[in-house]
């Protein structure tokens, strides 16, 4: 049986719904958990409000066009 454990709070869950990922975060506080099984092998879940943080570049500042008047 899967075990995961909260990397922040601590607290622990038990079943084999820790296979999906909308199940590897935890309830309290939704930090991702540390999954182990039977065998001791460890990875750590998903949790969407640890994702990894994307910048994006902001357009260029260009001059406005030139407007001809018109005599």
């Amino acid at each position: 049986m899967l075990q995961g454990k909260c990397t922040k709070c601590g607290s622990v869950f038990y079943g084999w719904a820790l296979n999906s990922p909308r199940n590897q975060m935890c309830g309290y506080c939704g930090a991702a958990l540390e999954i182990s099984d039977e065998s001791g092998k460890k990875t750590i879940g998903y949790s969407p409000f640890e994702a990894e943080e994307y910048k994006i570049k902001g357009a260029q500042k260009t001059a406005p066009p030139e407007t001809s008047k018109k005599e």
